[in-house]
């Protein structure tokens, strides 16, 4: 496979082996189901550097390239699963090992902000919400082994979003021997340090067996010259010009294996929320604090709704006051609000702030945050208080 096609166009690439038939497509690259004795690449006048990917039918990833997603990325090569395919054809073909519904072969890794040019990543079919506060998550995710191996899932988000999979980010799923399909959850514990953003998982499906391997890429310079290879029986490469190897472990997002499939992803990670949550009591003797003998708020006397309002003075949230006197919201992010007390119920999120209102007969006797024993009195007695969540 030609990786730079332009360089190619004056070049000549013929396969020697059983059957020695080659399979032009495209004029770039030759896919070639039989196994091959030799190579020969002829290039006639063409300067600049080419590369040759000597590799069979493979899944390959999507992601932005700083996650090491092509076959030349970085040192050691971006992720590939080599996959025999039925027939020798070149296309979606089902397998013993792969993820979701279908795989897919392809040349090379195809790099994207929104990783999403591989129409067969169906493993995962929709992402929960996950924020950056949270310190754990778990997805799941559709794993086929019809084979009689046991099977390795591997998953990395990039929490942090630096443009990499760490191993910190990094989980791990034991796909069992004939389990056919099956959905596993995926799940991280211990998260921290999370930043909010787009952001990208990748998953990769192997047998346990084939968790560590070793592929080959060779690279030729083109300037009218003849570089010859030959393929020996065990895949190993002996080559006139340079080679390197490209191996993958278990725990490593990158390399060669010689089963499954590769599925990237693009996902967001929400700011940061909390929960808030407060009391409205009956303050009988007016000091803005919950004496013995005063009594929550309930709905004999009453309705009220507390609203969460932005800066804006828009509606971001709102809440009931429950028959225990409690108030709660959550999913909030930081910063910080303004809580309305009122009767009216009927103000939409997103609509303008109403003004603080109580039942016919009561009256506001101050607002506090903290325990309400010993909080922070509001100095301002008018049915709202402001709160900040860090």
């Amino acid at each position: 496979i030609a990786e730079n096609a332009a360089n190619w166009n004056a070049a000549t690439l013929t396969l020697e082996g059983a059957g020695a038939t080659s399979n032009p497509q495209g004029g770039a690259y030759l896919y070639y189901p039989a196994p091959v004795k030799s190579i020969n690449v002829t290039d006639i006048g063409t300067t600049g550097d080419v590369k040759i990917q000597l590799t069979s039918f493979c899944d390959y990833g999507d992601a932005p390239s700083s996650y090491g997603t092509t076959v030349l990325a970085g040192g050691g090569g971006g992720p590939i699963h080599q996959m025999a395919p039925a027939g020798g054809i070149l296309g979606t073909e089902p397998r013993d090992l792969y993820l979701g519904n279908l795989v897919a072969g392809k040349l090379n890794g195809s790099p994207s902000i929104g990783a999403d040019t591989d129409p067969q990543d169906d493993g995962v079919s929709s992402f929960p919400t996950l924020t950056a506060s949270d310190t754990s998550y778990s997805v799941s995710v559709r794993a086929v082994n019809n084979s009689s191996q046991e099977a390795t899932l591997v998953a990395w988000i990039d929490f942090n979003i630096d443009g990499q999979f760490q191993d910190s980010e990094k989980a791990t799923v034991i796909v069992p021997a004939n389990s056919a399909a099956k959905d596993y959850p995926v799940t991280w514990t211990g998260l921290t340090g999370l930043v909010s953003g787009q952001s990208y998982a990748r998953f990769r499906l192997m047998l346990s067996s084939s968790a560590t391997g070793t592929g080959i890429i060779l690279g030729v310079r083109a300037a009218g010259m003849q570089a010859s290879t030959r393929v020996k029986p065990s895949n190993q490469i002996i080559s006139e010009r340079s080679s390197r190897a490209l191996a993958v472990t278990t725990t490593t997002p990158t390399g060669w294996v010689s089963s499954g499939e590769i599925e990237d992803y693009s996902l967001m990670i929400a700011p940061a929320s909390a929960s808030l949550s407060g009391l409205v009591w009956a303050d009988l003797n007016r000091n803005g604090i919950l004496d013995n003998g005063e009594v929550v708020w309930n709905s004999t006397n009453g309705s009220l709704t507390v609203y969460a309002v932005d800066s804006t003075n828009v509606v971001v949230a709102k809440a009931t006051v429950q028959t225990d006197g409690i108030f709660s919201f959550s999913g909030l992010a930081s910063g910080t609000y303004t809580l309305i007390l009122s009767t009216d119920s009927s103000i939409l999120l997103g609509a303008a702030a109403p003004p603080p209102s109580l039942p016919v007969g009561w009256g506001n006797t101050g607002e506090s945050t903290g325990v309400a024993a010993s909080g922070t009195l509001d100095p301002s007695v008018d049915g709202k208080i402001t709160v900040t969540i860090p």
